[in-house]
């Protein structure tokens, strides 16, 4: 999966570990908040790539992401290539 998708799957999960210790008020606050904070959080490295206008440079740049943010968990030592989705997925903002 893209970056984007891997973010916001890590904040659903700890979303659901608050979810029965608050009240629903508080909950959707926690929710909405955590969500701006990802699409933040990821807004500047995604139009960072999609500017970039070298084929190469933007695959370095891809890697670097890959390796440093969905890499450690997805791949376990095997070796992993972008798939096009996922660089479609590092060239989404919202």
């Amino acid at each position: 999966s893209g970056l984007h998708e891997k973010c916001e799957s890590i904040r659903r999960m700890e979303l659901k570990k608050i979810h029965n210790k608050v009240n629903t008020d508080t909950f959707d606050i926690i929710d909405l908040v955590t969500s701006r904070i990802v699409r933040k959080l990821l807004h500047n490295p995604t139009v960072t790539v999609r500017r970039c206008e070298s084929g190469e440079a933007r695959d370095r740049l891809l890697e670097s992401i890959r390796e440093l943010f969905i890499h450690e968990t997805e791949t376990s030592g095997k070796e992993c290539t972008l798939s096009e989705n996922d660089k479609k997925e590092c060239e989404y903002t919202h």
